[in-house]
């Protein structure tokens, strides 16, 4: 699959050292996984539903921490990588007009992955 006008590469073979360079910020700011946040004490969804018919607001319940818990978990992981992007250009040469346009086009790729997660 080609990538798209937006600069999203569905195939991380052909990205270039920008597309990298933000894939490694996302990887290092670190975004828990599912299973992740079951071992951390959440219910899964099979467990919730499966408990629904027995006792719905239990279940609810259950379903709303982990809701809560999967927002906090993204926040965090979101100011982490916020983090990891400005660290990135203070440690670069930013008195160049070259080097301001580069800190540009990703705060602008960041901004843009951002609303497009927010759409889904």
């Amino acid at each position: 699959m080609p990538p798209r006008g937006d600069g999203w590469n569905p195939n991380p073979a052909d990205e270039d050292a920008s597309d990298a360079r933000m894939r490694e910020r996302r990887v290092r700011a670190g975004s828990p996984s599912p299973t992740a946040m079951t071992e951390a004490g959440a219910t899964s969804w099979q467990d919730i539903k499966g408990r629904f018919v027995d006792d719905p607001e239990a279940a609810l319940r259950s379903a709303e921490e982990l809701v809560r818990m999967a927002v906090e978990h993204r926040m965090s992981a979101l100011r982490n990588e916020l983090a990891a992007l400005l660290e990135d250009d203070r440690n670069e040469d930013a008195s160049s007009t070259e080097a301001r346009r580069t800190r540009l086009i990703r705060y602008q790729e960041y901004c843009e992955r951002l609303a497009e997660t927010a759409a889904h």
